[in-house]
């Protein structure tokens, strides 16, 4: 994990990883986005590793960069509906 709640942080759950490495995030108001690469070295490998392992993950993004990540375990914990 990096910093945590940044100034002007937005949070996504990620959806899915293509094989590009671009990621699709979708919004606690349902609202996507497919332009936000995954990060590069252990940090990048981590968040995918974690996903491909059915992990749902928090992602927070400053600035169209991904900043940090969590999973999520609390099962109340849901914006996907």
């Amino acid at each position: 994990m990096r910093k945590k709640g940044g100034y002007g942080s937005t949070y996504y759950l990620l959806e899915n990883i293509s094989n590009k490495g671009i990621l699709t995030l979708k919004s606690e108001s349902g609202t996507f986005r497919t332009d936000i690469p995954l990060p590069d070295g252990q940090f990048g490998v981590d968040i995918k590793t974690s996903f491909r392992n059915g992990n749902r993950i928090l992602l927070e993004v400053v600035n169209d960069s991904i900043e940090d990540y969590k999973e999520l375990t609390d099962v109340n914990y849901d914006f996907t509906d």
